[in-house]
């Protein structure tokens, strides 16, 4: 279907959102408080109990079985060893990394290792994630990687930036990015507590089962009450 300026005109875009402040800064304790944190690992997550006291909230919840159960978190620090064994268990923590940013492109995530970065599955995962962390990191190195994360998880244009290269990869047509966008953006600005306007749009326009899933996973995770930090 041809788009006429008009029709275009009638539709909310990114364009009107506010741009991001990425200024390179410490965050306050209260909006770092606003994002739990998954922590995949199959030992005890070290760096946290530090890291608390600077605001961070964590969830570790071991190696997982099914991806979906991280698709709560806008956020996953994800271990390269030990975790994974589920899905592939010589690039273990790797190939969770890729399935994630896959099925969940909105969210968040960070390698972090004892290992080298020139290993194999470290190798692998930078390729894959936003951040790679050294897990012998200084309290430094780890709240400006953390903050890093939070302000790319608050980024509402960013977000759907990351969806949107997705359901185009998938092959949706330009009519129903356009009008999903609209309802993106419509239920960003309205600050309410969900994206009900999204979820029917979705339902209604015939997606593939991949976009509805995409959708369904920004809808079901807590990025918008980060957004309004209700």
């Amino acid at each position: 279907m041809k788009l006429t300026l008009g029709l275009i005109s009638r539709y909310r875009t990114l364009a009107d959102l506010p741009v991001a402040n990425t200024t390179a800064q410490a965050l306050p304790k209260d909006r770092r408080a606003r994002f739990e944190i998954c922590v995949v690992d199959d030992q005890s997550f070290d760096a946290g109990r530090t890291l608390k006291n600077f605001g961070y909230r964590f969830a570790e919840i071991g190696d997982i079985k099914k991806i979906d159960e991280v698709s709560a978190y806008p956020i996953v620090l994800c271990d390269l060893m030990g975790v994974g064994l589920n899905f592939d268990d010589r690039k273990q923590g790797a190939t969770l990394i890729r399935e994630i940013r896959h099925n969940y492109p909105s969210i968040m995530v960070a390698a972090y290792s004892g290992a080298s970065a020139s290993s194999e599955q470290a190798k692998a995962a930078i390729a894959l994630a936003d951040r790679f962390i050294k897990k012998d990191a200084d309290n430094d190195e780890w709240t400006q990687a953390l903050d890093s994360l939070i302000r790319d998880a608050s980024d509402q244009r960013k977000i759907w930036l990351r969806i949107r290269r997705s359901l185009v990869d998938d092959g949706i047509d330009t009519k129903a990015l356009l009008i999903l966008e609209d309802a993106y953006v419509r239920s960003v600005i309205s600050g309410k507590s969900n994206f009900d306007d999204l979820t029917e749009v979705a339902a209604k326009r015939g997606l593939s089962k991949f976009a509805v899933d995409v959708i369904n996973g920004l809808v079901s995770s807590a990025i918008f009450r980060a957004f309004t930090g209700s």
